[in-house]
């Protein structure tokens, strides 16, 4: 894999990620961007892959979300997430 493709790559996989985590959460995009103190257009746009979102906007996520970096562009996050959610719950 080249480095343009695995770029492109983690770029596809964030954006889906990233709605996936959303629709588990049951929030909006708007609320998505609210917490993140960006403009709604400017989530929505991270969220179709038509941008990439800044370090910062990166690890607020990851935060919010509960995962570490490296999980918000890995291919299936669903079943990552859900993973977390019943280790929090056995704890």
């Amino acid at each position: 894999m080249t480095e343009k493709n695995l770029a492109e790559a983690i770029h596809c996989n964030l954006a889906r990620n990233l709605k996936q985590l959303r629709l588990l959460k049951g929030m909006t995009q708007a609320d998505i961007a609210e917490l993140l103190h960006i403009s709604v257009r400017s989530y929505r746009d991270i969220e179709l892959g038509r941008s990439f979102p800044d370090i910062v906007t990166l690890c607020g996520l990851a935060d919010f979300y509960g995962v570490d970096l490296g999980c918000l562009i890995m291919i299936n996050i669903e079943e990552q997430y859900h993973k977390l959610i019943d280790n929090m719950g056995q704890s």
